[in-house]
């Protein structure tokens, strides 16, 4: 049986140049119009202020991914982020030290953008702020420069241009929603999530084909996605292509986008070009200094080393990252340090139930250490928190396999290719179910559906002619001749010089007294083994039956010869 195990990969530590540094978090801003069309900025505004802000290496911008997080966690709704309380009690739930918050008007296409600095130790307003135009990306772009002005920090051109590269990335509104909620579905670091994100970026693209953004964070999704193929055992390479063509293309357009970088990193430690993976992650954290993922990115293209300063640091970032914490899990595995492995994925579950990947893992860890009743516990979690992911079965009906369950084992493989009808392992796994089970039909039928996907895998071709030969021999014993010759036929058309399949097809055709197709088959199975007194004799048996004594003879003397003493009479 095999299992596949979860992939990882690897990082490194470089030196940056130390800045002090202020944890700041842009709240949703609360939008105060019935017009549908801005919706999408409250969530937008913190989205492009954080984004635009990283490249700031004063600032350690809390991303929304974390945001949501602690929303859900603490039940906060974005109605009580104007008020004071409130956001000062969020703050430091947080461990930030500044605080944005701040509110979105519109009339008749003039936006009004209010938002004010709060020191969340002292509880002060730093800083209030009201900008007013008809381009919500300019007041965003303001917004940005006001912030950084508030604390007195010096920008450099370059970082100027990143920021504006960010804040004013399209000037198509509706692009920008496509863009907003492309960015809600990537926090949520799942398959179902890059999937949808990838969709969403796409539409932001067929409104402004120039949206260089939406084009780095699209090639960002999808290598992140290709990513969970991969260490899923998954077709992920078609989709790795594409991410490191946009990845390359962004990065033409526009040098100076983080996700760009990132993502090419990805790329490469999936393609095992470590060092160019690094030399893209240390990139991307130039540009934005305290980017928890660019640092998970440099760390995967190393030596995957629990240790290494660069995952902890990502982690310190973005307490939040689900797949920081996952990989770190696998690092500590490897180790073969488990109980640091198991508090790491749990870990990994508490800051996103729907990280499918730690439940797995867990499942998997467990089930390692011969804990079947864990390991059926985490893997069926991973069942409700998505009853479409092939894989959650697919563990499910190993560990059944182990326990010789075999009953509810070909359930939970069946339902896995339900899912994929093309997923090669269950097939395998529940081929050879089927042939313990000495259910030669389901066993042929399931051999012959993965030959379909992998028309030369030698190993499958070999599996599947034992289970012919095996279901032929059921059918001769039960003086089913028929369907012997019929199952005979099919293995020599996996394999037309396979002896054993000639010589028992010869044997099935004499059992029906159909001599001449015995002789035809006896005589090309000796062409191929000449030396097989067995066949010889047989071929002699089938001669006699036909009244060729003079042939029989002499097919006997040479099975005498051979070393087969009964002809030698």
């Amino acid at each position: 049986m095999k299992k596949i195990l979860f992939l990882t990969f690897l990082n490194l530590l470089f030196s940056l140049p130390v800045y002090a540094s202020i944890k700041v978090a842009v709240m949703p801003f609360e939008v105060l119009s019935k017009n549908p069309d801005i919706k999408q900025f409250g969530i937008g505004t913190t989205d492009t202020l954080t984004n635009a802000l990283g490249s700031i290496p004063e600032f350690v911008m809390v991303d929304r991914g974390q945001l949501s997080t602690i929303m859900k966690e603490q039940a906060f709704q974005q109605s009580g982020f104007t008020n004071a309380y409130e956001s000062i009690k969020l703050g430091k739930i947080l461990n930030i030290e500044l605080l944005v918050v701040g509110s979105i008007q519109d009339e008749n296409n003039i936006y009004r953008i209010t938002a004010r600095f709060t020191d969340v130790a002292t509880g002060k307003v730093v800083k209030s702020v009201q900008v007013t135009g008809n381009s919500i990306f300019n007041l965003q772009d303001q917004l940005a420069n006001e912030l950084i002005n508030s604390q007195k920090i010096l920008t450099t051109p370059q970082q100027k241009t990143r920021i504006e590269d960010i804040t004013k990335a399209t000037i198509n509104v509706a692009a920008y929603d496509y863009y907003t909620k492309g960015r809600t579905e990537y926090f949520r670091q799942t398959q179902i999530g890059f999937r949808n994100a990838i969709n969403y970026f796409d539409q932001a693209l067929n409104v402004d084909k120039n949206y260089t953004l939406a084009l780095a964070s699209k090639s960002e999704a999808q290598a992140l996605l290709a990513y969970e193929l991969k260490k899923n055992g998954m077709d992920f390479s078609s989709l790795l292509k594409e991410s490191e063509n946009n990845a390359s293309e962004a990065i033409r357009q526009k040098d100076d986008l983080a996700e760009s970088h990132r993502a090419l990193s990805i790329v490469y430690s999936l393609l095992k070009k470590h060092k160019e993976g690094q030399v893209e992650a240390q990139k991307a954290i130039m540009l934005n200094p305290n980017d928890a993922e660019a640092y998970v990115s440099l760390w995967l293209n190393n030596k995957f080393n629990p240790e290494d300063p660069n995952i902890h640091k990502a982690i310190a970032l973005n307490p939040y990252l689900a797949p920081a914490y996952n990989n770190l899990g696998l690092a500590y595995s490897i180790k073969r340090k488990y109980e640091l492995a198991i508090s790491n994925f749990q870990q990994a579950i508490k800051v996103n139930p729907e990280y499918i990947s730690s439940y797995l893992n867990l499942g998997l860890l467990y089930q390692q250490q011969n804990k079947a009743e864990e390991a059926i516990s985490y893997f069926q979690q991973a069942i409700k928190v998505n009853p479409n992911y092939a894989f959650s079965y697919y563990h499910l009906g190993n560990i059944y396999n182990e326990q010789n369950n075999l009953d509810q084992s070909i359930i939970q493989l069946n339902k896995a290719i339900v899912i994929n009808p093309n997923f090669y392992s269950a097939m395998i796994n529940l081929a050879n179910i089927y042939n313990r089970q000495q259910n030669f039909k389901e066993a042929t039928n399931m051999f012959n559906n993965i030959l379909k996907i992998k028309p030369h895998d030698e190993q499958s071709i070999k599996e599947l002619n034992k289970i012919y030969h095996n279901m032929a021999f059921d059918y001769y014993s039960k003086t089913n001749f028929k369907e012997a010759i019929n199952t005979y036929n099919q293995i020599l058309v996996l394999n037309p010089k396979d002896v054993s399949a000639l010589t028992n097809l010869g044997v099935s055709y004499y059992a029906i007294s159909n001599f001449e197709q015995s002789e035809h088959n006896y005589l090309k199975a000796i062409n191929l083994n000449p030396n097989d007194a067995n066949i010889h004799y047989n071929l002699g048996i089938t001669y006699k039956a036909q009244g060729n004594n003079d042939l029989a003879t002499k097919e006997f003397k040479k099975a005498c010869e051979l070393g087969y003493k009964s002809s030698c009479q």
